[in-house]
This record gives C-alpha cells, structure tokens and sequence, in this order.
C-alpha cells in the first residue's frame, strides 16, 4: 500500500507497534513491578521482531534491523531491570517501555520498503512530537510540535516511516499519546503539512 502511494506524490507513514505488543509490554512492566521473572516473555518479543526481519529482508538491511531490535530488546530489559528493583512500573517508565513497540516496528517497515525499491527513512516522533509530561495521555504543544514537523520535511525526498504514539515531553522524556495514539500522529503531521488526505488502515 506505502509503495504504490509513494508513486502517485509524497507520503509520509505512520505506524503503531504489531498487533499485540504494547499490551505485552504493559504486562511485562506490571509484571517486572511484582518482582516477576520477564526473560522468557522479553525473549519472545525479540524473537517476534526478528522472524518479521528475516521473512521481510535479506543482507545488510536485515542485519542492520536484527542490530536495532536488538538494541532496543537490550533497553527494554534494562527497565525492566530497574522496574523490578523499586516494585514500581511509574507512568514515566511505562511511556518508555511502550514506546519499544513502535521504534522496533517503524525500523521494520522502512526497511522493507527499502527493500521493495521505495526510498524510505526511519523516524522517530520524539524528536518531531512536543508534549506535556502527563505520561501515559500528554497533551501536545502545538505550536512547538507543528514548527519541529514543518523543519524536518522541507525538502525531503525520502518517505518517512514515522513511529506513532510516542513524543517526548519538556525535559526529554518519552511521553505516549495515549490509546488511538498512532491515529493522533498522523493527524498532527497531516495538519501540520498541509496534506491532501490522511488514510487510516487499521486491523480492528
């Protein structure tokens, strides 16, 4: 769908984490909180993302995604770690460990996309998003938020496979949109760019 919108003008992505993954992430943070062993249900999240890695790619785009699944695989367990020491998953942690969801996911698809000839970029929201820090359902600074969307696209020739529900607050936290989030994204950036239309796909 992404590859034949790129041939008819300029198209930017959104994407939410696959389809069960922020709900698993919660439970891993709740879970890492009762002082909970997470290593078996870490380890299936990562091997999710690479199967998905290995049936969509090959050669260095597939290495170079496994190196990020595993990168962020390696963040998550660190929260999880620091979760499980202080028997609290705070509304500040959660919104970080949500947000593993979406960076593994829009890293997947760029790269995908790459691979079917389409010339795709991975981005990350949080440096496009501006929010309060009411972690978990922040409000975007609108202002703030549509100057920083405006200055990335001018004059990109690339698609941006932009990572949905994640922003990042005043002091540089990652803050979530709250639930629906990923549709909130895309239309932030479609107002904020002027576009023609903004498509919603959806499995639900």
């Amino acid at each position: 769908i992404v590859r034949e919108s790129c041939a008819t003008g300029s198209v930017a992505t959104v994407v939410s984490a696959m389809a069960g993954i922020t709900d698993e992430l919660v439970a891993v943070g709740d879970a890492a909180a009762r002082g909970e062993d997470t290593d078996e249900r870490v380890a299936a999240i990562r091997l999710r993302h690479r199967i998905a890695a290995d049936d969509l790619l090959t050669g260095a785009e597939a290495s170079s995604v496994a190196t990020h699944v595993d990168a962020t695989i390696e963040e998550l367990e660190r929260l999880l770690q620091g979760t499980s020491l202080v028997g609290e998953c705070s509304p500040r942690t959660r919104d970080r460990i949500l947000s593993c969801g979406e960076r593994m996911s829009a890293r997947l698809l760029a790269a995908a996309l790459r691979s079917l000839g389409a010339p795709a970029e991975f981005c990350d929201a949080r440096e496009l998003i501006v929010t309060d820090e009411a972690f978990g359902n922040a409000a975007v600074e609108m202002d703030a938020t549509r100057s920083k969307i405006r200055s990335h696209f001018s004059g990109l020739g690339s698609t941006q496979v932009v990572t949905g529900f994640i922003a990042t607050g005043p002091s540089g936290a990652t803050t979530t949109l709250g639930r629906g989030g990923s549709d909130y994204t895309a239309s932030l950036l479609g107002a904020a760019l002027d576009a023609e239309c903004i498509e919603i796909w959806t499995d639900v």
